[in-house]
C-alpha cells in the first residue's frame, strides 16, 4: 500500500546549540556590570553625603571606592 503525503511524518530536524557568549566574554560583562552600579551607588551616596551624615573622612573614603571601580572598569 502506498502512503500518501498525508500519512508522511516530516523529517527530523536537527537542533543544535550554539553558545553565544562564552565564559571569558560574560565574565568581563558581569564585571562590567557590577562596576557601573558600584559606580553609580556610591556616586549617589557621595552626592547626597551631608544629608546621610557623612563626615569628610567618610567622603574621602567614598571616593577613593569610587575611583578604583573606575580604574577596574577601565582596564576590565
Amino acid at each position: 500500500m502506498a502512503q500518501t503525503n498525508a500519512d508522511r511524518e516530516p523529517p527530523a530536524l536537527a537542533i543544535h546549540g550554539y553558545p553565544v557568549w562564552d565564559r571569558t566574554v560574560r565574565g568581563f560583562h558581569w564585571i562590567n556590570f557590577l562596576c557601573v552600579v558600584a559606580l553609580a551607588g556610591i556616586g549617589t551616596v557621595i552626592l547626597w553625603a551631608d544629608d546621610l551624615g557623612i563626615g569628610n573622612d567618610g567622603k574621602l573614603l567614598l571616593k577613593t571606592v569610587h575611583v578604583w571601580f573606575g580604574y577596574l572598569l577601565a582596564v576590565n
